[in-house]
């Protein structure tokens, strides 16, 4: 798997590849926080980076990520729905903790509670509930990270 900086041209499809992923849960937690779709674009070129996920030179996803003081959180983790199912997502997450290993503590992300499907492959991956946030219908996951996974790997 080989990541890159997402390009300008970019952003269109992976705003509606998170539309499509997010289904109509996504909406009414934006306006629970006081946002819309709009407010989510301009922090998407604002707060942390974008990736795009190629799998032999062909873009499969993106994943939004940002340091937090001593952790990595996973803005958006999404996978166009022609490569889901094979462990693309789970990859992902497997570099990003090898990647920030020795920077960050730990990984967390939020996961809205519909969703089971991504809930599972998180706790799958050893991620656990660290936080309910039920004003926005979102459960929080955190995987702490060993300093010395680089090594282990």
């Amino acid at each position: 798997m080989n990541y890159r900086a997402l390009e300008a041209s970019e952003y269109e499809r992976f705003f509606s590849m998170m539309k499509e992923k997010t289904g109509t849960y996504l909406e009414p937690t934006l306006a629970a926080m006081g946002l819309d779709w709009s407010c989510l674009r301009d922090m998407v070129c604002a707060v942390g980076e974008v990736r795009v996920v190629d799998q032999e030179g062909v873009p499969v996803g993106f994943v939004w990520i940002e340091k937090r003081g001593s952790r990595l959180h996973v803005h958006g983790l999404v996978i166009d729905p022609v490569f889901r199912g094979r462990g693309i997502g789970s990859l992902v997450l497997r570099d990003l903790e090898s990647e920030f290993a020795g920077e960050a503590d730990a990984i967390e992300l939020g996961v809205h509670d519909s969703n089971h499907r991504a809930r599972a492959l998180y706790e799958r991956l050893g991620f656990t509930l660290a936080e309910t946030r039920n004003d926005v219908g979102f459960l929080i996951f955190r995987k702490s990270l060993d300093h010395d996974h680089r090594n282990a790997v």
